[in-house]
């Protein structure tokens, strides 16, 4: 998936937008993946400076769902527990909103608070790693102990949240179904997604 990622994200639409790599990764999974369009992607950035391990927060009102996104794209290798810790202390720092706007960079803030309205109306909260890489055993076995301390805090403090991890694996099954499901792929022609695929 690494290399496919990186031919698309050569296109001027990512290159002309967003100013590295990283950025272009968390911009092409919400365009491919949550099959957000040009301006909901760009709005919906957040990484840069004092983004407080958030890389975007995408809030889907017809699914009452809100996606706060942490992406690493690397070449190859493992990824250990350290990037699911920044997802943690995503989780963490959400729960104290007022404090995270008074520290947050400014596209953060935005979105801070279009988070807190759909707080209010008990929307879904999904934090997702997405990475081009592969967990490490031990990060296997620490994504599962978070994510059953995550759900007994929710449980406990009336907060709906999950996490997730959407590796190099996950991330080649959601963008074939994507493909195959997406009704006008010139939608996305912009990304270079259909030219890439089909090559």
């Amino acid at each position: 998936m690494y290399e496919l990622i990186k031919k698309q994200i050569a296109s001027d639409y990512f290159q002309q937008r967003f100013s590295n790599d990283g950025q272009r990764f968390v911009a092409w999974y919400l365009r491919n993946i949550l099959l957000r369009d040009m301006n909901e992607t760009h709005d919906e950035i957040t990484d840069g400076g004092d983004d407080k391990q958030i890389d975007a927060i995408v809030i889907d009102d017809d699914k009452s769902l809100v996606h706060i996104v942490q992406g690493k794209f690397i070449q190859s290798g493992s990824v250990d527990a350290e990037p699911l810790r920044e997802v943690l202390s995503a989780w963490i720092q959400i729960k104290d909103l007022a404090r995270l706007q008074n520290v947050a960079n400014q596209k953060l803030q935005r979105k801070l608070a279009e988070l807190a309205a759909a707080l209010d109306e008990d929307y879904e909260v999904s934090f997702e790693l997405i990475t081009t890489g592969t967990l490490t055993e031990a990060a296997l076995h620490d994504l599962e102990a978070f994510q059953q301390e995550l759900a007994k805090l929710s449980d406990k403090e009336d907060f709906d949240a999950t996490i997730h991890v959407i590796d190099n694996d996950e991330l080649r099954q959601r963008y074939d179904y994507s493909i195959e499901s997406e009704p006008e792929p010139q939608l996305y022609a912009d990304a270079g997604r259909q030219q890439i695929h089909a090559s």
